[in-house]
This record gives C-alpha cells, structure tokens and sequence, in this order.
C-alpha cells in the first residue's frame, strides 16, 4: 500500500498553463502553421516530463521526415507510458534511419504480448530482409497477410450498415470480397454468410420513372 502511495506520488501532471501551451500548439499544427513545429520543441524543452507533448512533437517529426529526431524525441518517453502509435513511429523511425538491430529490439518485445498484430509483423519481416534473410520475411509477411484478411470485423458493420438504409448491392459487394478468404470455422463466417444471404434476396429500389409531358398528356 506504501509502495502504491509513493508511486501516486511520483506521477507527473503537467500544470494548466502547459496544458494550455500544448492545446495552442496542437492546434497551430493542425491550421497548418509551419512554425508550430517550434512550439513543440519548446514544450519539451520546459516539460521535458509532458508525455502527450513529447508523443505529438514526435509524431509531428516522422511525419515531416525527421526521422532521427523523432525517434530521439519518442525514445525519451518512458516505455511505460509510451503509447503503442508512437511505438510504431519510433520503430519505423528506426528503420527509416537504418538502425535495424535497435528497430528489431523494440519490436520482438512488442511481439511477445501480441503474435498476432500483422503491422509489427510486417515491420519485423523489413527488419528480416535488412537482416539478408529473405526466406524468414517471406514467412513473417505471409503470416501477415493472413491476419490482415481475416480482421473483417470493421467490414462486417459496415456492410450491416449498408444493409441497413437498404444499400443491398453495396452490402453484397463488399461481403463478397471477403467471403471467399475466410475459413470454415473463422466465429465470423456464420454471420458473413448469413448478410451475404439477406442482401442477395433483395434488391435496390429501381430508380423513378420520369414521366414525359406527353405521355401525361397522353394517359389523359
């Protein structure tokens, strides 16, 4: 209970004014104010601490092709508080300044609690083919692209959604793009193929007829 106490204790909470700071700067950048990039850097320099300054001033970094500073930048939050985008920023960051052995220390940490995110795979078949070993990338992006295809939960509810506000061609399409791909027992295929069978016995209302003014003319 004492060792929770001290660790409360500990936890750093940026002050209003650099919350302010922050939310000017943010929203400098996203006006597409070029000068905001200076805003962050002054931010980490006065809140060295400000992990939510320090994640954006890093993202902000990659994003404008300063890849060393941001890894420099996304390295210097602790691991720990470091959120799992910046995480990806910093190892592609790596990459990018081809520190692959840094890069490839990040990630198989990442991929001990996750084997089955297809980005840190991918990311670890790049490290692979820096690595001069093509035949373990190819097994790692294979891999890879199975998890990808088999993610189709967003592609489910949109396709409920199209179905929905009565979309059923549109439903029927995008279902059908991902029908073929799933295994027999993947938990998602029964309600795939249910939606698939709902959309195909409907059809879109066909569109209006216009009605000349002389075939009115002519049904008088």
């Amino acid at each position: 209970m004492a060792a929770s106490l001290f660790l409360l204790s500990c936890t750093y909470s940026p002050s209003e004014e650099a919350w302010t700071a922050y939310g000017s700067a943010v929203k400098s950048y996203m006006s597409g104010n070029t000068g905001a990039v200076h805003l962050f850097e002054e931010l980490c320099r006065d809140y060295p601490r400000f992990t939510e300054a320090s994640a954006f001033y890093g993202r902000v970094l990659f994003y404008e092709g300063e890849y060393s500073q941001a890894a420099s930048i996304l390295e210097s939050i602790p691991e720990k508080t470091r959120d799992l985008y910046s995480t990806r920023l910093l190892i592609r960051s790596r990459l990018r300044c081809s520190e692959t052995e840094k890069a490839e220390q990040i990630l198989d940490r990442l991929i001990l609690s996750d084997r089955e995110d297809p980005e840190l795979l991918y990311l670890k078949a790049r490290c692979r083919l820096s690595a001069k070993s093509p035949e373990e990338a190819l097994t790692l992006l294979r891999t890879a692209c199975t998890l990808m295809e088999k993610q189709i939960e967003i592609p489910l509810e949109l396709a409920s959604l199209y179905s929905s506000y009565g979309l059923y061609s549109d439903a029927e399409a995008l279902l059908s793009r991902f029908i073929h791909i799933l295994d027999y027992d993947h938990p998602l295929r029964p309600a795939v193929e249910e939606l698939t069978a709902e959309t195909g016995q409907k059809k879109d209302p066909p569109p209006e007829k216009q009605v000349s003014a002389e075939d009115s003319a002519g049904s008088l």
